[in-house]
């Protein structure tokens, strides 16, 4: 029954006995006052009072178990629920209603209300598991599946297969195009690995241009062979987009479970380091983690960390080879040749870390540190009655720096030499690098350096680099000289660069000369100066005077 009905049907009890009481009460006052009664009548009269006094105390306490039982009771109760509710903050308990009331109404619209809650809650968290672009699974959502993933292969034979992507050069279109065409770039290459794997697989964009795939439905190498193909055909196809052609590719590095490890943090990481090494040596490419290249990838790591310090800390040394004069078979200049050895891993070649200190930025202090020490030592041997110059390579970051040519002519005061006393060595890239150091190497050359072209001929643009910068000297890159033998053919190319870097007024240096065929042949072809193991092997430069004023030295012999 309603709450509303029993409240109506109370009080018109009430009122009923009340006006009941009320009126007999009035009729026996009436006959008391108008009327001469007897003592039993009189009797009654005193009965009725104590009767009524009494009907009203039980109806007052009859109207206070009414409230209790029927208003206060279940308005307790759905206040206790509702705060247990609360309290717990699980959305998944309901309110257990036994009557059919206006307070069941009220619980179950509460529990509706719960209901709605629950289902937004829901949502939310299922908004919050996927990427707002692409509508792929995100970072924690694909953390969770990898985790189930190797829980159910665990003592298993299965293989699960982790795809590490990241676009090659896509921060290029942003720049260029604007972030719309990257935006639909990449929900594009959503839908087109959504496409191509299966239906246990799971792929995820773990944020920027970064893609990971879950590879659970594999049986063998071939599969997943043939699985890295449909994805990397899938990622170099063009993209077109608002009436643009576009074209991209990816690096992808790949980790396995169980051989790569059994944890998913782990096998993301050795996946992610695999891609790295894609990104490091050319892009465009896949390739699968392995102890090895974690252990390269380390050494760099540590090697780079130490660079920072090892000039503070006096783990450099140079060592100078010297250049021979063809004509007059002197030692005309130095090579300075950076050596490092570094504190974990001994020896280190310049071919190793120079790249790190490149990329890390501690090539700036590192070639600062090179300069003075060569100016150093040049003073030291003219000190010895050696008057020499030394050649010294600059990086492009080097070149970029705006205090290079104030640092080169405060050192060149500081131990009074003439600016011919270095020249600045630069390879074609170098040149290639912009207008800022194309500038920078014309001031320098205006204060009196000169300037020398390594490695030449191993760029695109060799010629053009003679005919449009100004440089003194070209260095004829080892692989050339290397090619020299009288039954060859190697000395037409190596005679064409002779002539015509004479023709443009540029002197000549050959180096890797280790042959004393090469050597004479070298000096047949007009080569102006000499270097390579044949004349010297780089020394220390406490060696260099040693070496200088021996006789006879073996080049010398005809």
């Amino acid at each position: 029954m309603k709450l509303r009905k029993k409240i109506v049907i109370f009080i018109c009890t009430i009122a009923l006995l009340g006006l009941g009481s009320t009126y007999l009460f009035l009729h026996l006052l009436l006959l008391n006052r108008f009327e001469r009664l007897d003592e039993t009548a009189l009797q009654a009269i005193s009965v009725f009072r104590v009767t009524f006094f009494a009907i009203t105390i039980l109806m007052c306490l009859a109207s206070l178990v009414f409230i209790n039982r029927f208003l206060l009771g279940p308005m307790s109760s759905l206040i206790r629920n509702i705060r247990n509710i609360g309290n717990s903050k699980d959305l998944s308990i309901r309110i257990k209603s036994s009557s059919r009331d206006e307070f069941s109404e009220v619980e179950f619209e509460f529990n509706r209300m719960i209901d709605s809650l629950e289902q937004a809650q829901e949502e939310l968290r299922q908004q919050a598991m996927l990427d707002p672009l692409t509508q792929l699974p995100n970072r924690s959502l694909f953390f969770a599946k990898l985790n189930e993933a190797i829980a159910s292969a665990k003592g298993t034979s299965r293989q699960i297969v982790l795809v590490f992507i990241d676009l090659d050069h896509f921060k290029t279109v942003n720049d260029t195009l604007g972030h719309d065409f990257g935006d639909d770039i990449l929900r594009d290459i959503a839908s087109r690995l959504s496409q191509v794997i299966g239906g246990n697989d799971v792929i995820s964009r773990l944020g920027g241009d970064e893609f990971t795939i879950l590879l659970s439905d594999i049986t063998d190498s071939g599969s997943i062979e043939a699985q890295l193909k449909k994805i990397q055909e899938v990622l170099t196809e063009p993209h077109l987009i608002q009436g643009h052609l576009l074209y991209n590719t990816a690096s992808i590095g790949v980790s396995i479970y169980p051989q790569n490890g059994e944890d998913a943090d782990y096998l993301v990481k050795q996946a992610d380091l695999a891609m790295l090494h894609v990104k490091e040596t050319g892009r465009n490419n896949i390739f699968q983690y392995s102890e090895v290249l974690e252990e390269s990838i380390r050494r760099k790591k540590i090697l780079s960390q130490q660079l920072l310090s090892a000039a503070a800390n006096q783990e450099f040394e140079i060592h100078y080879q010297p250049i021979l004069s063809s004509g007059s078979l002197q030692v005309s200049k130095l090579e300075a040749l950076l050596r490092w050895t570094s504190p974990t891993y001994g020896p280190v070649s310049p071919g190793e870390f120079i790249p790190l200190a490149e990329s890390s930025g501690a090539i700036i202090h590192i070639g600062s540190w090179v300069l003075r020490q060569v100016c150093s030592d040049l003073c030291s041997f003219r000190e010895s009655g050696l008057q020499l110059s030394a050649a010294v390579n600059i990086s492009a970051m080097q070149l970029m720096q705006p205090g290079l040519q104030e640092l080169l002519l405060g050192l060149l005061d500081e131990y009074e030499l003439a600016s011919t006393s270095i020249e600045l060595e630069i390879t074609e890239s170098v040149l290639a690098s912009g207008d800022i150091i194309s500038g920078s190497v014309r001031q320098l050359r205006e204060h009196g350096f000169r300037i020398s072209l390594d490695d030449f001929g191993t760029g695109f643009s060799s010629l053009s680099y003679l005919r449009r910068f100004p440089v003194d000297v070209v260095k004829i890159d080892r692989s050339f000289v290397a090619e020299m033998t009288p039954d060859s053919q190697g000395d037409i190319l190596v005679k064409a660069i002779i002539d015509l870097s004479h023709n443009l007024g540029l002197r000549v240096v050959s180096e890797g000369v280790e042959l004393k065929e090469q050597f004479d042949l070298l000096r047949q072809l007009g080569s102006d100066e000499l270097q390579g193991y044949f004349i010297s092997r780089p020394v220390q430069a406490s060696a260099v005077y040693s070496f200088l004023t021996k006789e006879n030295p073996g080049f010398d012999k005809k």
